[in-house]
């Protein structure tokens, strides 16, 4: 068949469109996620893996790998898309980001292919795809903001949603085996890329087989056979789903309860963040709430003025309104043609509306995500409506053709003008420079240190639940990475877990063991969050403890709050007499406390040492040790913390016999008054039984005195 002149310049304005998006792609990056700007939110952990990931595979670390995809909640073909573009063309946030535009082209042409398919012309094509241009689904981040950067696994589940959807359209509502399966296939891809996926997919395809059985039971003898068919293809198509997602889901299951469900069925853990996941006082006010939520921010407002003047157009003047003539003779003709085939499509949309959005309101855990779940089936229902009826009134003579040609230029504007408005806006920093000129100062400052210093990793803590700081101060880890190619070892301590409560002792040990330690300044201010809850009973303690050990490295004013930023007074240089594995090497000790240490042990060992370094000559008042978590025999019973003087000269200044770790997990021994030095030796010569393993979780040294000369910011 020869194309068209309507399907060639539907051809020629989607590639166009695809072809300027990708164009302006380069100047939003430039604009919005350059390395030089502050990530926030989850945005920070994204791109954080995603470099992990980049590493790992260059090393060819398989075990941090497999770790990590036993360990993500949330899917990991996104992630590894994102790594394969970093490998092929180099670290950038841009390549990151890339991937989420891929998969909105993808959509854009899926969308173009199957209404054209649907309503028999380009015409058709062209008017669902700018109705998908209209909406602002694809580029939502926090209210009604357009922001790439942040929309990850649940815009690219959206985007797999529309494929099922279209798809399902396509094979004529599981009518047909292959096609059938092939809707499996696509549902268990969109699981393993959003693993909470599952539970909506499951609600949707669950309630359409009850409507495929109560269909058979009152069709009549004539229309039983063919619904039948639909049953049983259902159930294999169903049988493929499960044993495909079963894998993904299966792998990172553990993960999957605790970052979802843990919140579901254990009380206790949902009373700690009650109120934190709420859209209203009420179920009503969360209902209208979710609703509001859609339509301007999924749809937006200029969307939904769009649509009743596009419906008023392609429908005035439609004499039978069920009429289907126009259709080509496809898949989807017998859709066109068979009422009970448009019946079973139309219910399929409408169950999952209804059973995304019934999810979404019953589950405890409240955001903005799952709306865009419930928005997809809206957006091909409208399609199927409009469509259709735009490609056959574009097709006819008269005012109806003036009025569908007036209608998809309306849709094709509002299309733009989001696009555009995303692309071409100011940016989303231009009324927070101040504040990301001062997150700025403060990785600087950082970075000055760590680069002194020599860090490969670092610990640092902070008191409050924010988003630039996200893990905490995830972000600089990132700027690092970015800046000087070098990726830290990261090890969050205070405010790592800012959905959980943590009591004053562990708090000030988390701070004694971070290198950097950021603190807002009084009055501390009330939060929802449950780590922030239980800081405010002693935040002012916890305040002097750091300003008496750390040094204070400058203020900061950032995002109206007042900021004080503290440094470890010097960084220890860590080494062993030998360790069981590379991963498990001393380096975590004297400092962050993020890593246990193994020390072989046998029979014949006689004894292993850790050794630790200052830069300069200091006094210790204090040495502090951890067992490992249930395994006190382990843990060193016998031994002495030596000082080495500049030739190698030991000097014994503790000896320790017998020290049991079974009933104190961590014990503190006081060092008597003696010469400073630079160099200390714990020599370990017996641990408490154990035939393998000698292994310290923790140690940390408390110094007489401390100097802070030449570290305030500059």
């Amino acid at each position: 068949m020869r194309p068209t002149p309507a399907l060639l310049l539907g051809l020629f304005l989607a590639l166009l469109a695809a072809a300027v998006q990708i164009l302006l792609f380069r100047h939003y990056m430039a604009r919005e996620v350059s390395w030089g700007f502050v990530l926030r939110g989850d945005t920070n952990w994204y791109v954080w893996q995603v470099y992990l990931l980049v590493e790992a595979f260059r090393a060819q670390d398989w075990a941090r790998i497999w770790h990590a995809t036993t360990t993500f909640a949330w899917g990991m073909p996104l992630f590894f898309e994102a790594v394969a573009i970093q490998l092929i063309h180099g670290t950038s946030r841009a390549g990151i980001a890339f991937v989420n535009l891929i998969y909105f082209l993808l959509a854009q042409a899926a969308t173009f292919a199957v209404f054209r398919r649907i309503g028999g012309s380009a015409w058709a094509g062209l008017a669902a795809l700018a109705l998908l241009l209209a909406m602002q689904t694809p580029f939502r981040g926090d209210g009604i903001g357009l922001n790439i950067a942040d929309f990850h696994f649940d815009l690219v589940f959206f985007y797999f949603l529309l494929g099922i959807l279209y798809l399902v359209a396509w094979s004529d509502t599981f009518a047909r085996l292959g096609p059938a399966l092939a809707v499996a296939a696509l549902a268990a891809l969109a699981v393993a890329t959003r693993l909470v996926g599952a539970f909506l997919l499951i609600g949707i395809f669950g309630a359409f087989f009850l409507y495929l059985l109560v269909r058979r039971w009152r069709a009549g003898p004539a229309a039983r056979l063919r619904a039948g068919t639909r049953v049983v293809n259902f159930l294999w198509s169903a049988l493929a789903f499960v044993l495909l997602s079963a894998l993904p889901v299966g792998i990172a299951g553990e993960a999957l309860y605790h970052h979802y469900f843990r919140f579901v069925f254990e009380p206790d853990y949902r009373a700690m963040r009650e109120g934190l996941y709420t859209m209203g006082a009420d179920l009503g006010a969360e209902a209208a709430q979710l609703l509001h939520r859609m339509l301007a921010y999924d749809f937006g407002w200029a969307f939904a003025a769009a649509l009743v003047l596009a419906l008023l157009a392609a429908f005035f003047g439609r004499r039978d309104r069920h009429s289907l003539s126009g259709y080509g003779e496809t898949g989807l003709a017998r859709l066109a043609r068979d009422g009970e085939s448009r019946r079973a499509y139309l219910a399929f949309l409408i169950l999952a509306v209804l059973v995304s959005y019934a999810m979404h309101l019953l589950f405890p855990i409240k955001s903005d995500h799952l709306t865009r779940m419930t928005a997809a089936p809206i957006l091909v229902g409208i399609g199927l409506l409009l469509a259709p009826a735009i490609g056959r009134a574009a097709a006819a003579a008269g005012p109806r053709r003036i009025a569908a040609l007036a209608a998809l230029g309306l849709l094709l504007a509002v299309g733009t003008g989001v696009q555009l408005r995303f692309y071409l806006s100011p940016s989303r920093f231009s009324a927070q420079r101040e504040d990301v000129q001062a997150v700025g100062r403060l990785y600087a400052d950082m970075s000055r240190i760590a680069e002194a210093r020599g860090l490969k990793s670092v610990a640092m803590s902070t008191d409050k639940v924010g988003e630039y700081e996200l893990g905490p101060f995830l972000g600089f880890i990132i700027r690092e990475y970015e800046r000087r190619g070098v990726l830290l070892r990261f090890y969050p301590r205070l405010g790592a877990f800012i959905d959980r409560p943590i009591d004053k002792a562990t708090a000030l040990r988390q701070v004694e063991q971070s290198d950097f330690v950021l603190l807002l300044e009084d009055p501390y201010p009330k939060s929802g969050w449950p780590f922030m809850k239980s800081v405010a009973g002693f935040h002012d303690e916890l305040a002097a403890h750091v300003a008496a050990r750390h040094c204070l490295l400058g203020h900061y004013q950032i995002w109206g709050q007042r900021n004080a930023l503290y440094v470890r007074p010097f960084h220890w240089t860590v080494a062993a007499s030998a360790s069981s594995e590379a991963i498990y090497g001393p380096e975590g000790l004297f400092g962050h406390g993020g890593t246990i240490w193994h020390g072989p042990w046998s029979a014949t060992t006689r004894e292993q040492w850790v050794r630790f370094e200052a830069p300069a000559p200091v006094r210790l008042a204090g040495l502090t040790l951890t067992a490992q978590d249930g395994a006190p025999a382990r843990a060193p019973r016998d031994f002495r913390l030596e000082a080495l003087d500049e030739a190698g000269i030991a000097r014994t200044i503790l000896d320790v016999r017998g020290a049991d770790f079974a009933s104190r997990q961590t014990q503190r021994f006081a060092l008597p008054p003696g010469e400073p030095a630079r160099r200390y030796r714990l020599v370990l010569t017996a641990n408490n039984g154990d035939p393998s393993f000698i292994t310290i979780q923790d140690a940390q040294v408390d110094p007489v005195e401390r100097s802070c000369e030449g570290i305030g910011s500059r």
